[in-house]
């Protein structure tokens, strides 16, 4: 990261979190870096009392409440049992997108504060969605890929994106990875859904 090294220190239990030490700890240094699966999931809720949570993979987190955006704190919730645990966020990503439309009738994206309009020329199930202000020179964007699920002529689930078609590989609960129907060819598109929503993809299509 820049001029700085980082060795692996140790990976959790479940798997998912990984723990980097400076490669200068002997010589004093105390920087360090914990990284996540991209595999795991990451959704923002609320309890039933309304407030934030927020859920990575299978453990939860309170919004503390003196944090103060862009940057927010998360607590475990069991942090009264001794768990130290925590997370930050930074900028949008301590909030949930929300499908709106505009005063006109026009598709919007709320993202916190702000706000993205689709873009007209976005064909396909692939969508740009630039920042409203545009105008002020914000190069801010969302991409945004529709998936239309469907079922083989076997009636085997399959996701179909654009010209390509994934079937369905494996399964834990909600999370669901899917291959390309080509992968017999050496193809490695690959795609990983959640609560049908595309949550990671590889659109290395080779054929």
């Amino acid at each position: 990261m820049g001029s700085f090294r980082y060795g692996l220190h140790y990976v959790d239990i479940d798997g998912y979190k990984t723990s980097w030490i400076c490669t200068k700890k002997t010589k004093g240094c105390r920087a360090r870096i914990v990284t996540l699966d991209t595999d795991v999931v990451v959704r923002f809720e609320t309890t039933r009392y309304g407030n934030p949570v927020m859920v990575v993979g299978r453990y939860r987190y309170n919004r503390w409440s003196y944090s103060k955006a862009p940057q927010v704190r998360w607590t475990c919730v069991k942090n009264q049992m001794g768990c130290r645990a925590t997370v930050t966020t930074l900028g949008i990503l301590s909030d949930e997108p929300i499908y709106t439309l505009s005063r006109f009738g026009k598709p919007v994206i709320q993202v916190g504060k702000y706000r993205f309009n689709k873009w007209s020329g976005s064909k396909g199930l692939r969508a740009r969605w630039p920042c409203v202000k545009v105008a002020d020179k914000c190069k801010a964007a969302l991409i945004t890929i529709v998936p239309i699920f469907t079922v083989s002529r076997s009636g085997n689930p399959v996701i179909q994106v654009g010209e390509h078609r994934f079937r369905k590989s494996s399964s834990t609960g909600e999370l669901v990875r899917w291959t390309c129907i080509k992968d017999n060819k050496g193809c490695r598109a690959r795609l990983a859904t959640y609560d049908g929503q595309i949550i990671k993809h590889n659109y290395d299509h080779r054929h």
